[in-house]
C-alpha cells in the first residue's frame, strides 16, 4: 500500500508557523500508518522541493522510517 503524504494539513496545522510540524499530528499520522501492514510513504507535498528527503525523514519515528520506506 502506498500512502501519499501532503504535509500541510496532515503533519502541521495551517495555523502553525510555516516551518513547524505539530507533534500530535505526527503521532496520529504515524499511529494510522503503523496499522497498515507494508505501507510505504510517498511525500507528495511541495515540501519535497524545498527540503531534502533525508531531512524530511527525520520528522518521523525511527520505526516508521525504517519499516515503511519513504519516497519523494
Amino acid at each position: 500500500m502506498l500512502v501519499f503524504l501532503d504535509i500541510d494539513g496532515v503533519l502541521r496545522r495551517v495555523t502553525s508557523p510555516a516551518s513547524r510540524f505539530d507533534l500530535d499530528c505526527i503521532e496520529h499520522f504515524e499511529g494510522a500508518v503503523r496499522q497498515c501492514e507494508g505501507a510505504r510513504l510517498v511525500i507528495s507535498s511541495t515540501w519535497r522541493v524545498a527540503v531534502p528527503l533525508g531531512v524530511l525523514r527525520l520528522f518521523s519515528s525511527p520505526d516508521v522510517r525504517a519499516g515503511r520506506g519513504c519516497h519523494a
